[in-house]
């Protein structure tokens, strides 16, 4: 439906009101009432009044809010809603007519500036609930977004998209109890991102004092590589094939040979060997591990002359060992978005928990119409965990003994704490760890949001991805290989694999100059805490002033990456004394000053010693 052909009548009159001052909310209603509704027969919807006098709707002679008093229910669930004050949004699964929203403000929950992301069952459900509230009720108790609840997959990159990492959650259980198939399928979708925030969270308590020193290190060293610009649509029309080091691969690459002829070859560091042991040269690598051990997958191969494509934070051995051109991809982090400023570098690559989805990410940006996926397998077909002769079975290999064998490391590796059973794409079953299934979604979710790319999988032994087809490689190749646009497209790849990377001592000692303001803002900060707390002062206009010198600063975040845990409690403190709110700002401030240590020390060793 197209924005001639939209509603019109009491709708169309509410969208009309609506555009003007709410553009996006307007948006996507438009858009969720030309969606195609859920499968199933279209539900009766029928206006109904409650015993109160309240307006209220049936739906297949149900009531869809309370038969005797919606907004004192409204009110219930109001006061029911999961999640605290520590809340970037807020998620309503279920609209109906809306009630929750007036008790969601009754309570409060509008005065914390967070966004509210809605969720409606079916078309026919809004539509009522459009003809029956005004445009003014919408502008005044409207959701900031509003999602159709049975096409979950874009859920997540609406709320990647607003920021919204931990979120309030509230259920209308009268409509979503009425599309049991559709609140599982949402169900799990937020298990899912919840999930992946918590790995991501983990992640960065785990790496990110190694994400700092690598980026440090590295820069200093080699300089500062140019960023992935050049690469965008370099390969438009042309298939590629990504390589990642699970078992099936073996089973793939006695014909890759010949199908990377007429396509884009895209390899993760740990699939690098692997191609090398048969002959062949990816035409790209992509590495963004920031541990030592990855880097022992290059041990014996240097990749090649091919090029790679890294993150800032990758371990400077990778630099050390690769014999090809580099590329930096922009960073996720603040510290390398320091120096992503410095060298023009604004393409980022998705970050999915794994290289595989990033080289995924990187094919998809280069304009591809389809990406095979070679060993990535996601679960351990044939009781394997990755192809022969990778690292990772070598280095079990290396480290058994005669009591600790190195069946005993695979055994530890395929039946660990997470083991799980899933689905394989042929239909069958293999062994694979529950955490994976972050992976899973993150495919899945592209795959939706990216129609115009084909993905498939080129094993039946893969763990199955939802909208993720298995395709054998002599049928995929048959439809979409092209050995003269291959050619082409590597000819064009290599013109855009320079410029050799400059040195960035000007970027260093812009980086130190920026932490010892930090580090200075931080140290004031301490001093009129400590000035406050000795006076038993009321007056705390002049923390207030520090505390504004650091918001208006523009890397203030470089410091607190690494400290985000300790920053993270102690903004969350919520001080009911003057003491209690002095005490809170020094624990802050300190935190932040330890941080900048951290930094200047690295610098001080790697670059200025």
């Amino acid at each position: 439906m197209t924005e001639s052909d939209g509603p019109v009548g009491p709708v169309g009159a509410v969208l009309d009101a609506v555009s003007e001052a709410r553009p996006r909310l307007a948006a996507d209603l438009r858009a969720l009432l030309a969606e195609a509704p859920p499968a199933g027969a279209p539900p009766a919807v029928e206006p109904a009044t409650a015993r109160d006098g309240a307006a209220s709707l049936t739906v297949n002679g149900r009531w869809i809010h309370s038969s005797f008093a919606p907004a004192r229910e409204a009110e219930r669930l109001a006061a029911a809603i999961e999640g605290d004050a520590d809340a970037d949004g807020t998620l309503i699964l279920g609209f109906g007519l809306g009630y929750v929203f007036e008790a969601l403000e009754a309570a409060g929950e509008r005065e914390a500036p967070r966004p509210w992301v809605a969720l409606s069952c079916h078309p026919a459900i809004l539509q009522r609930a459009l003809e029956q509230r005004s445009g003014q009720w919408w502008l005044d108790h409207g959701p900031d977004r509003i999602l159709p609840a049975w096409l979950p997959g874009l859920l997540v990159p609406s709320l990647q998209e607003a920021g919204i990492r931990r979120f309030a959650l509230l259920r209308v259980p009268g409509e979503t109890r009425l599309f049991p198939d559709v609140d599982d399928a949402l169900q799990e979708t937020i298990a899912r991102y919840r999930e992946r925030i918590d790995v991501n969270r983990n992640t960065l308590r785990r790496f990110g004092q190694l994400w700092v020193r690598n980026t440090i290190r590295s820069t200093g060293r080699f300089g500062v590589f140019a960023g992935i610009e050049p690469l965008m649509d370099i390969a438009t029309g042309v298939p590629a094939v990504v390589c990642a080091a699970g078992p099936t691969l073996d089973d793939v690459l006695p014909e890759l040979a010949d199908a990377a002829k007429g396509a884009i070859l895209i390899a993760v560091d740990t699939a690098v060997a692997a191609l090398a042991r048969h002959g062949i040269t990816p035409d790209i690598a992509v590495i963004s591990d920031p541990q030592y051990w990855n880097t022992r997958h290059l041990d014996r191969a240097d990749g090649g002359g091919a090029l790679l494509v890294a993150e800032p934070a990758t371990h400077p051995r990778t630099l050390r060992l690769w014999r090809g051109p580099v590329r930096m991809s922009a960073s996720l982090f603040p510290l390398g978005a320091f120096f992503d400023r410095a060298a023009d570098r604004t393409r980022k690559l998705g970050a999915g928990g794994s290289v595989t989805t990033s080289a995924w990410d990187l094919a998809r940006l280069m304009g591809t119409p389809s990406i095979a996926l070679a060993g990535a397998d996601l679960g351990f077909p044939r009781y394997q965990t990755h192809c022969r002769g990778s690292f990772f079975e070598g280095r079990l290999q290396a480290r058994a003994t005669r009591v600790n064998p190195a069946e005993h490391g695979m055994w530890q590796y395929l039946h660990g704490a997470r083991a799980t059973t899933v689905a394989t794409a042929g239909g069958g079953s293999i062994p694979s760890d529950s955490r994976m299934q972050v992976y899973r979604s993150w495919f899945a979710e592209q795959s939706a949001q990216h129609p115009e790319v084909e993905t498939v999988l080129l094993s039946s032994d893969s763990s199955a991805i939802a909208g993720v087809p298995y395709e054998p490689l002599h049928a995929w190749y048959a439809r979409h290989g092209s050995i003269s646009a291959a050619t082409d497209a590597r000819t064009d790849l290599a013109a855009a694999s320079g410029p050799s990377p400059r040195w960035g001592r000007d970027t260093l000692t812009a980086l130190r100059e920026t932490l010892r303001e930090i580090d200075r803002i931080a140290e004031e900060g301490l001093s009129v805490c400590q000035r406050l707390a000795t006076r038993g002062a009321v007056d705390l206009s002049d923390l207030d002033a520090v505390d504004r010198r650091l918001a208006v600063l523009p890397d203030r975040e470089i410091a607190g990456f690494v400290a985000g845990d300790a920053l993270d409690e102690v903004t969350r403190a919520r001080p009911t004394t003057t003491a209690e709110a002095i005490a809170v700002s020094e624990s802050f401030y300190r935190t932040l000053r330890d941080a900048v240590a951290y930094h200047r020390n690295l610098l001080d060793r790697t670059v200025f010693s």
